[in-house]
């Protein structure tokens, strides 16, 4: 994982953004991609993917579960055990049942360090 100060810094990557997160003791979210290739090596398969990804973080943000939940469960089907889906769609079945209200920001916080 890189964070947004580093992922400027390096080209010819092609990276997918994970979460915005806030950190124990910290109050300013990050944001947090994941480095998936070289720009020649990823398959138009893969970018493909992380339009969808791109898509469904858009409505998980926007806490629209639905749409969230559908692109999510696309992406299993196309990508298969990508647990960062899993993640995602543990979290929206949560916000299901606990809404976070409309003052959230999007931003996932840690309590521990």
């Amino acid at each position: 994982m890189i964070g947004e100060v580093t992922k400027p810094l390096i080209s010819g990557i092609v990276c997918r953004e994970i979460d915005w997160v806030r950190v124990k003791g910290k109050d300013e979210p990050v944001t947090i991609f994941q480095p998936l290739g070289l720009e020649g090596d990823v398959t138009q398969a893969k970018r493909d993917q992380i339009d969808i990804w791109t898509e469904a973080l858009r409505m998980y943000r926007t806490q629209d579960w639905d749409g969230a939940e559908a692109q999510l469960r696309k992406l299993k089907e196309m990508a298969g055990d990508d647990e960062l889906y899993n993640i995602y769609l543990e979290r929206v079945a949560n916000y299901r049942l606990k809404p976070p209200g409309a003052n959230w920001d999007g931003v996932h916080k840690f309590e521990t360090k």
